[in-house]
């Protein structure tokens, strides 16, 4: 995702390239692991520079799925969530 700023009749980049969305594979049989990274984004109410900063929260899961007694188990092995505030420092937002 990238967010863009309409300024003096130009768009000038804010935000670029940030993953909101990514999945990991597997086999399509049963067998192997999956991750996931999620992350949703909301408008904070403190500002700076004159732009809302922004707050992202990332979701990551992991799990696996293995063959049991002839059927597909799924298995969670971890899940954390974290959240990361972004202030406008005037030209964009800093994004790890």
């Amino acid at each position: 995702m990238s967010l863009y700023d309409f300024d003096g009749g130009e768009l000038k980049p804010i935000l670029d390239n940030l993953v909101v969305e990514k999945n990991g594979e597997w086999d399509a049989d049963c067998a192997g692991e999956f991750w996931a990274t999620r992350r949703t984004l909301a408008v904070s109410t403190q500002m700076h520079h004159g732009a809302a900063d922004i707050i992202i929260t990332t979701r990551e899961e992991s799990s696996k799925a293995e063959e049991r007694a002839g059927q597909c188990e799924g298995i969670d092995i971890a899940s954390t969530t974290s959240t990361e505030h972004l202030a406008f420092d005037g030209q964009s937002l800093p994004c790890s």
